[in-house]
């Protein structure tokens, strides 16, 4: 038998392409040895579940990878021999597993599609930034979104701002106020941030030693602004740059 990775050509994205189509076809999920009880009922129901979400952003993916195809040169002959791109393209079918929310399987679907640009981050990049998409909610990445442009943010909600100079953690905390109702927790998504290096904080000079959170104002990191970037649909100018090596 042929190794694959020695398939020339286009064959190989071809052969992806065949493949997930078929898969696409549909077979239900058996639950073996289960039967006639609420966990057969569970057990089949979450299996469908699961298969419809990576069903619908596998389709989501070859349709747009379809589209790109017009805007980035000769893409079927450069996937079919780009290992990086299809050890991303698995992480993100199988991270959808666990989530339902609509952005976070967006950005998981933005994750491929980026990585099959010519400009797309270095291998180890791409599985630290899926893995943050997996790890991280929806608010995760709106937070972080909002330290990297308050006003942007702001504006987007249509949430009024009377200080262009407004911590962007303050800023944060009232206009979810009511959506996230729990006191405190945008500060343990902060943290969660800078674990990840995503964001970090500078302190008020005249602030105590252990400043309060109202003197900490966080702000993007390099990697925060190249994850919330990988994140985004790919546009035509992004796609014709050259591969990042």
């Amino acid at each position: 038998m042929a190794d694959a990775r020695n398939v020339p050509d286009t064959s190989r994205f071809e052969l992806f392409a065949a493949s997930a189509q078929a898969f696409l076809a549909g077979i239900p999920f058996p639950v073996p040895g289960v039967t006639g009880s609420i966990a057969a009922v569970v057990g089949y129901i979450g299996q469908r579940a699961i298969s419809e979400r990576q069903r619908h952003l596998l389709e989501t993916i070859l349709r747009r990878l379809e589209e790109m195809k017009t805007r980035i040169d000769d893409l079927p002959a450069r996937l079919a021999t780009d290992e990086t791109f299809y050890s991303t393209l698995y992480y993100p079918l199988d991270a959808v597993r666990t989530t339902h929310d609509k952005e976070t399987i967006d950005a998981l679907a933005n994750v491929v599609l980026n990585a099959a640009t010519p400009n797309a981050p270095a291998e180890y990049l791409q599985h630290m930034f899926v893995r943050y998409v997996h790890e991280l909610t929806a608010w995760h990445l709106a937070l972080l979104a909002c330290i990297a442009d308050p006003l942007l943010w702001a504006k987007k909600r249509a949430y009024p701002v009377y200080s262009k100079d407004i911590n962007p953690s303050t800023l944060f905390e009232g206009a979810t106020r009511e959506e996230l109702q729990l006191p405190g927790v945008h500060l343990a998504m902060l943290q969660d941030l800078y674990s990840r290096g995503l964001a970090d904080s500078n302190s008020n000079p005249y602030a105590m030693l252990n400043p309060s959170p109202e003197d900490t104002v966080p702000g993007i990191t390099e990697l925060g602004k190249r994850f919330l970037a990988f994140l985004m649909a790919p546009d035509e100018g992004k796609d014709t740059a050259p591969r990042e090596t």
